[in-house]
């Protein structure tokens, strides 16, 4: 346990450990080739390829990039073996990156990212509400789907990493517990999140096992930052007895801390190991 808690500590530095010599043995992440991590991996392969986009573009409010429609079904068999599909007529603008992080990480449209993107805009992208899989599957499994598409459509695995990261942080969530929840956390704080990622993508080029890891202690500090200054407002303005306030859930009143394990390492495990982190 003290080699786990040291090896956490110095990923949070950006220091030279690495995390996946403790994570394969704990098996708290998929290990190599259960995710691929080339475009070679077992299973990791597409089906119905390229996808075919309709010559008519949609364009949404507030959104950055044109959308279209697919015009045949794409099918993508992950390093798992599972099949993940986007239907024909998917919406998709061929990105799949939030648009906070779009002048951090630069333009992510290419043709290299629009079946990976198409396969991620089925499960949670808008426009697809309606769609037969949408959300119809955890979140961090299609996050990480993206990833492994991404890795067999050609995309160097630096590129890859930062774009999963994006989403990752920048992403949907959805069916989570109040102790996954940043969508509260202020987005010059994501945006700084964002940056220290690809500071230690771009230096590390950690395999998908570390980068986990890596990603899970960084929502651990905005999760207690951020419950920690809600709690603080909220004592400023009511005070703490005067409505019977006893802090956010999974907090300690005291000190407006998650108790949930926010550094236990048996609370940081794979979107693939049963019970998903969630």
């Amino acid at each position: 346990m003290k080699q786990v808690i040291a090896c956490l500590g110095a990923v949070m530095a950006l220091s030279a450990c690495d995390p996946t010599d403790i994570l394969d043995k704990e098996s708290r992440v998929p290990i190599a080739e259960d995710v691929c991590e080339r475009s070679s991996s077992k299973n990791c392969v597409f089906f119905n390829t390229p996808v075919r986009l309709t010559g008519d573009p949609i364009i949404l409010p507030k959104r950055p990039y044109k959308f279209f429609r697919t015009a045949n079904s794409l099918d993508f068999i992950d390093g798992q073996g599972r099949r993940w599909i986007a239907p024909n007529q998917t919406l998709t603008d061929g990105a799949s990156i939030p648009k906070i992080f779009i002048n951090i990480i630069g333009d992510p449209t290419s043709p290299e990212f629009v079946n990976a993107a198409a396969v991620h805009d089925a499960y949670c992208g808008i426009g697809n509400e309606n769609g037969p899989n949408f959300h119809n599957a955890k979140w961090e499994d299609v996050h990480r789907m993206f990833y492994e598409a991404l890795i067999v459509s050609g995309t160097p695995r630096v590129r890859a990493s930062i774009m999963f990261t994006a989403v990752y942080l920048g992403g949907p969530r959805w069916d989570i517990y109040k102790d996954r929840d940043i969508s509260k956390v202020p987005t010059p704080a994501l945006q700084n999140t964002m940056r220290q990622a690809m500071a230690y993508i771009e230096k590390s080029d950690p395999p998908f096992g570390a980068l986990w890891l890596y990603l899970q202690m960084k929502e651990r500090q905005l999760q207690q930052t951020y419950v920690r200054q809600a709690f603080e407002e909220h004592e400023e303005e009511h005070g703490h007895d005067d409505d019977g306030y006893t802090g956010y859930p999974g907090t300690d009143p005291s000190t407006g801390l998650m108790t949930s394990p926010s550094l236990d390492p048996s609370a940081l495990v794979s979107p693939s190991t049963p019970g998903g982190g969630l």
